[in-house]
């Protein structure tokens, strides 16, 4: 949290790094979770191990076909707004994902 308060000053959003635990690899994402009268109140983390992709899920096209799949995969649905107001207008105006450059 301390990095991310000070990438935060440098309007770095977040923070992305590589974790090695003897053999194992991780590619590791820290999301901040900011409001504007608090500042950082939490934080999305995301930690994948870049050796099963790499060794496992790449070594096929049914293989990575299956990863995709089950990575989209919903249980329920549910009705709520988790994005900022402004990422919230363009959605409702057709912006389909976060790199979506039209809007």
């Amino acid at each position: 949290m301390i990095d991310l308060k000070k990438r935060q000053l440098l309007n770095e959003d977040k923070l992305n790094y590589e974790l090695n635990l003897g053999a194992r690899k991780f590619k590791c994402t820290t999301i901040p979770i900011i409001r504007k009268e608090y500042g950082v109140v939490g934080a999305i983390c995301i930690n994948v191990d870049a050796n099963y992709l790499t060794e496992e899920v790449l070594s096929s096209a049914e293989k990575v076909q299956a990863f995709f799949t089950t990575f989209t995969r919903t249980d329920m649905r549910i009705d709520e707004n988790i994005l900022s107001r402004d990422e919230y207008a363009k959605a409702l105006k057709g912006k389909r994902h976060f790199r979506d450059e039209r809007f």
